[in-house]
């Protein structure tokens, strides 16, 4: 049985990080999804495991099935995801209409979520009549994960197609089950499974050739596509007009000239710009574009190096000339990193993607406007763009358009905003020429090849009514948080934003901000609730392990942010986090397992043992909440030892609320596994898109800490 129970976890690991990489590019790559996606497959695996709890025998050979069966939709799931725009009838490049976004996380996440949380049931059940424990059970399950997290990781670091790690979900588990209980049943049996594995085999010679076929469901005259350790990169070529998809969202087209009015405006500020630091978007046009200026060198950073060498033959005109000139050196690591030993720029292009997570809005916080401001020469500036309206602006993005402006206030002195589709932001420390005429002059003395930043555009931009009164809407709207790494507001304005794409009157929410330091009020409504839930026995350790996993999801992803935050979107990394928060899942059951085992404890100090796992639980929160409000460096070290401690103590508790009624365990696995499924899938939905924008990571971890105290009034 500790086969089954680590396949179960690998096998789920693994189908959940496919999955939830396809869904990323179905929703044009709003990292968004992610939150509601963990969220559906929790809830999923929650009701796989309820379904028939009752059955304290289950039969091995249906356990068997039922990973065969979820092996089998790995790939059909893919292919589904990829041509929902076809089914649903909406056109290429549009976004998918809310109800069937949310039909498309159910139908193709809650099967196979459900599957795999009715085999851990099935198997844990199996394991528990052999006479080992639910806690012993878990931690196998939990080792599982970690090698599936591991797994997850090596091919999008080698650029491997997902589809073909998709087709790997379906080759382990037909190499990890053991063929001897289907002999047992009939020989012929092995029949089946040996032509789904030398079609699997097939499919995986032909991966290339499906991802392009697939890609063309949504782009037209589709050459490439490839997944990299950050996105999925398409290019299609339409009668020589090279267009290139990042997600399946449009990030460039040949013929477009908002490289040049973004570069060239910005340009103009500065009088002779020498040195030019630009981040990120290198083949959107804004390297050719910098070096028009002919006496300017350039130092670009990409942190996808795999962008070079696949859009270079297709952009060899633009992007490859650019980088073959002799005057940029392209430095491929993460800007923020390669900021803090940076040299001094007369101009930091900064090229990123908008802060639509917790990934991307580090660039757009307090402190790396700061640290951009540490590294610009005298009258330097810095230049950003962002989606915007031109005409009108919902309160919305009102407010997360003044949540920028003030942000960048904060640390410079000036800072003026280019209306229009695309917002231009600047900034400097010295005061910025905008008079259009001096402007001019400097643009007709750099003698550039522009097609439309002349000095008639200048003059319009300049003298446009809109561009004084955006400065004074922005100036004039109070009660704006500055967007900072411990509290990324733009990553709650920007989901409100995306909602109202579906739901206009989102457009119009009005985010009260919950004031961090009203504990009192908080403490006697959780003193309340406990209290009530106390007198519920039967559901009440239930109830503790929902608010303990509740709170171990919180914390897990305020430290898998705040890591991203200080080191970068390193995908290789993140996958080492979330790695490590199953070892100490693992190692949480077993150790309590081995504790229980060895009758370490009394029977009188076992209710104890209780107690100081959700004391130290509720001590981490609280240390780890005080740390980020204190601490300078964040690195990879500290981050893993504090997340290995968050998954070993969620687990320990799970293995100690699971030993509480030792004779009738097999009662406790569908209830306790499924409330524990539930807490976490709250967690993440909550967690991710409310509670840790709206708080900030370290009161929102103060918060729990309490929480945590508090629930012992469950114990």
């Amino acid at each position: 049985m500790k086969r089954i129970l680590f396949l179960t976890g690998f096998f789920s690991v693994l189908s959940q990080v496919v999955l939830l990489r396809e869904l990323n590019v179905a929703y044009f790559g709003v990292e968004l999804i992610y939150t509601l996606a963990l969220g559906v497959w929790l809830l999923g695996s929650a009701l796989g495991a309820l379904i028939n709890r009752k059955n304290a025998f289950p039969d091995i050979h249906k356990i068997f099935l039922l990973l065969f069966i979820a092996a089998l939709i790995i790939p059909c799931d893919i292919i589904f995801i990829r041509g929902a725009r076809i089914l649903s009838g909406e056109a290429s490049g549009v976004y998918l209409p809310f109800y069937f976004q949310i039909l498309l996380l159910i139908i193709s996440l809650v099967p196979i979520s459900a599957l795999t949380g009715f085999a851990f049931q099935r198997s844990a059940k199996l394991f528990i009549s052999d006479g080992k424990s639910l806690a012993l059970a878990y931690s196998i399950e939990s080792a599982g994960g970690i090698a599936g997290g591991i797994m997850s990781a090596l091919p999008a670091a080698l650029n491997i197609s997902n589809f073909s790690t998709g087709l790997f979900c379906v080759l382990s588990v037909f190499l990890f089950i053991d063929y001897k209980f289907i002999l047992k049943k009939n020989r012929y049996f092995l029949l089946f499974p040996a032509l789904i594995f030398a079609i699997t085999l097939f499919l995986l010679c032909n991966t290339h050739k499906i991802d392009i076929a697939s890609a063309s469901w949504n782009h037209i005259n589709i050459v490439e596509t490839k997944d990299t350790p950050y996105n999925r990169i398409s290019i299609s070529n339409n009668l020589g007009q090279i267009s290139v998809f990042e997600d399946d969202a449009l990030c460039y087209e040949s013929e477009t000239t908002d490289a040049e009015e973004f570069c060239q405006i910005s340009l103009l500020l500065v009088d002779k710009p020498k040195r030019v630091l630009a981040l990120g978007g290198g083949y959107q046009g804004i390297l050719n574009e910098i070096i028009k200026l002919k006496y300017v060198t350039v130092d670009y950073v990409e942190f996808n190096k795999s962008l070079s060498s696949i859009l270079t033959p297709y952009l060899n005109n633009t992007f490859g000339n650019a980088l073959a000139s002799g005057r940029i050196t392209a430095f491929y690591m993460d800007p923020k990193t390669f900021l803090k030993n940076a040299n001094y720029y007369d101009a930091i292009i900064i090229n990123m993607p908008e802060p639509t997570s917790g990934q991307t809005n580090r660039f757009y916080t307090k402190e790396f406007f700061s640290l951009c401001s540490k590294h610009l020469s005298n009258n330097g500036i810095i230049a950003f763009r962002m989606k915007s309206a031109e005409n009108l602006w919902s309160p919305v993005l009102l407010k997360r358009n003044t949540s920028i402006y003030k942000t960048l206030k904060s640390s410079f002195n000036d800072v003026v905003v280019f209306p229009g589709t695309v917002n231009i932001f600047a900034a400097s420390q010295n005061k910025l020429e905008l008079n259009p005429d001096v402007l001019s002059n400097r643009l007709l003395e750099r003698q550039l090849n522009t097609k439309i930043v002349t000095p008639q555009y200048i003059k319009y931009i300049l003298s446009n009514d809109r561009f004084d009164q955006i400065r004074r809407l922005m100036d004039s709207t109070n009660s704006t948080e500055l967007n900072t790494d411990n509290k990324p507001v733009c990553y709650r304005y920007t989901s409100a934003i995306w909602l109202s794409k579906f739901f206009p009157e989102y457009a119009y929410i009005n985010f009260n901000t919950i004031n961090p330091y009203n504990l009192i009020s908080f403490g006697i409504f959780a003193v309340l609730f406990f209290a009530f839930i106390k007198a519920f026995k039967k559901i009440k350790k239930y109830i503790l392990i929902s608010v303990v996993s509740f709170q171990g999801m919180i914390l897990e992803l305020s430290l898998i942010l705040r890591y991203q935050t200080e080191s970068g979107i390193l995908y290789q990394n993140i996958g080492i986090l979330i790695t490590v928060f199953m070892l100490g899942l693992s190692a949480g059951s077993y150790v309590l397992n081995r504790i229980e085992a060895d009758n370490v404890f009394m029977p009188k100090q076992k209710k104890l043992t209780g107690v100081i796992l959700i004391l130290l639980f509720a001590l981490l929160n609280l240390c780890v909440g005080i740390f980020f409000k204190t601490a300078e460096i964040v690195n990879l070290t500290i981050i893993s030892v504090l997340l290995f401690s968050d998954g070993f103590l969620v687990s320990a508790v799970f293995a100690f609320l699971s030993r509480s009624r030792n004779d009738k365990q097999n009662l406790l696995v569908s209830p306790l596994y499924s409330a524990d499924l539930i807490g976490g899938c709250i967690g993440a939905i909550l967690g991710g898109l409310f509670f840790i924008p709206s708080l900030g990571l370290s009161e929102m971890l103060i918060y729990s800490g309490i929480l945590s105290a508090i629930s012992l009034l469950l114990n």
